[in-house]
């Protein structure tokens, strides 16, 4: 049975997060108007500077995000010769999100993420195109301000200077993603 109209809606966030991302994000959210619809990622990072613009642009229409993956029926948004606006699909919680993908998560009013999930901080650094890591510390706790959440980029710069990599790689534990902020929700979005 066809849910027509009311079939839930979200942005599927997939992919590497590249320079280009914020400007894409920006011509999807302009496609929208003023809907908030929530924001799933399924992204094993990127550019760091990419996701602290696409998680200011969350934050600045108030959007919801959360950690799943878009499974299509029919046609996919990268399928060749799809020509379709709109595709169907549905929301697994088999996503993930890493490195970079944080920054940009961080950025909803409400974050929807499950512990065990894998939230991976992995390397942000190399991810700041070779850049400075004190310029990456600076940009980090600058957009936590801005979020208005100071002690969660006190935690993440924390994180990325003064845990070796190797401890990073796990899923993120409850008190890592309370420390973070990085879990203040746990209702679904479609309610």
């Amino acid at each position: 049975k066809s849910c027509e109209p009311t079939c839930p809606q979200w942005i599927a966030a997939e992919g590497e997060i590249t320079a280009a991302t914020p400007f894409l994000f920006h011509s999807v959210l302009a496609s929208i108007g003023d809907r908030r619809l929530p924001v799933f990622f399924n992204s094993q990072g990127g550019d760091a500077d990419a996701a602290i613009d696409i998680g200011r642009q969350i934050h600045a229409k108030d959007l919801w995000t959360g950690v799943a993956a878009t499974a299509y029926g029919g046609c996919a948004p990268a399928a060749e010769n799809c020509g379709k606006k709109s595709y169907r699909g549905s929301v697994h919680g088999s996503g993930e999100c890493w490195g970079s993908c944080l920054l940009a998560l961080a950025g909803g009013s409400a974050r929807l993420a499950v512990s065990g999930r894998p939230l991976r901080f992995g390397d942000l650094y190399s991810l700041a195109d070779g850049r400075d890591g004190d310029v990456l510390e600076r940009n980090v706790r600058k957009y936590f301000e801005d979020l208005r959440r100071p002690a969660s980029g006190r935690a993440f710069v924390h994180m990325i200077t003064n845990v070796p990599l190797s401890q990073r790689l796990p899923s993120l534990d409850d008190g890592a993603m309370a420390r973070l902020d990085l879990a203040n929700n746990r209702d679904s979005p479609f309610s």
